[in-house]
């Protein structure tokens, strides 16, 4: 007999008894369970290794069957698939020499068939395509010079997640929209890319003749663009800047004129020549003399352009001392 307020000491106990059944009956079914599976998997041991030659080849064979599925193409597979990006540029290249006011006037026309694109894109979307674009004179990414014949435009669009067009249909759109571009020497519609990286097809041609070499380059050139999907494809082999070469005749030399003394004429009436420096206060002047633009921006200039005779001081006109050829630089 125990006092009333022993009592709950053997509730406790019989509690304890009730959960350490079922833990117990748990623990049974598991063991139970796990043995069952352990002998199943003991018996498909013994069956693999008494046909160990034929479980071998079919595990050689599904391994070709994948590589094959891979390589004809039946199962299509990306290591890195391309992400639509957000960024969009057309690289512009002009000739060498050519004026900023006409590279001006040729981007002019790319952002005017860029605002065409847009409007007709954005009937698709639930606001403008083209959030923001930027203008660059003076450099190009594919071109490591700088000068005033280069330009660029960079576009920013929605983001991928938020528009329905993608950057190669905006990209055909506008090249359409924008038509040819004789005057241009490269016009491209690229997206930026981090990191080094290269091209997708590159050709090299070689010879030492420079007119070969462009014809061919200009008939591959041609020949490429039958391929469709075929874009942006530019040749490094550019003119130099409009020149004009002189050549002295050869009886030019009977009036006692030389090559030289004509460079020593020409240079100072065409680039200039610093006569003084005039100081004023703390700022300081260069005074230079030269021909007026009006000029010397015509070929006839050339022309009309007199030579003074270092010792009779007679003045004798350009073109009957020299040969006057409109030629290109070596770039």
């Amino acid at each position: 007999m125990l006092p009333n307020h022993l009592s709950h000491a053997l509730q406790s106990k019989s509690k304890d008894g009730k959960w350490a059944q079922r833990v117990g009956s748990i623990r049974a079914r598991f063991e139970t369970k796990f043995t069952h599976w352990n002998q199943q998997i003991l018996h498909l041991n013994h069956v693999l290794i008494r046909y160990r030659y034929l479980v071998f080849g079919t595990v050689i064979a599904t391994f070709l069957l994948s590589l094959s599925m891979l390589v004809s193409g039946v199962l299509k597979f990306t290591a890195f698939p391309d992400i639509d990006g957000d960024v969009l540029q057309a690289r512009l290249l002009m000739p060498n020499g050519t004026p900023l006011v006409k590279t001006q006037q040729t981007m002019q026309k790319i952002e005017q068939a860029l605002a065409r694109t847009n409007a007709k894109l954005s009937e698709q979307e639930e606001g403008e395509l083209v959030i923001a674009s930027t203008v660059v004179y003076g450099e190009n990414p594919d071109y490591q010079d700088q000068g005033a014949n280069l330009a660029y435009i960079s576009v920013d669009l929605l983001s991928a997640e938020q528009r329905n067009t993608h950057l190669q249909a905006f990209s055909d759109l506008w090249r359409k929209e924008l038509g040819d571009v004789p005057e241009a020497l490269s016009l491209s519609f690229k997206e930026p890319k981090l990191g080094p990286q290269g091209r997708a097809v590159d050709i090299r041609l070689q010879s030492d003749d420079i007119e070969q070499l462009s014809q061919a380059a200009y008939e591959l050139k041609n020949w490429l663009k039958g391929y469709p999907g075929v874009q942006n494809i530019t040749d490094d082999l550019r003119p130099g800047k409009p020149e004009f070469t002189l050549t002295l005749k050869p009886d030019a030399l009977v009036t006692g004129i030389t090559s030289a003394d004509i460079a020593q004429q020409l240079r100072p009436a065409f680039q200039g020549s610093k006569l003084s420096d005039i100081h004023v206060g703390l700022e300081n002047y260069e005074v230079t003399v030269k021909l007026v633009e009006q000029s010397m921006d015509e070929y006839s200039d050339f022309d009309n352009f007199l030579i003074i005779h270092p010792k009779s001081q007679v003045a004798i006109p350009l073109a009957a001392l020299v040969n006057i050829e409109q030629t290109r630089g070596s770039q």
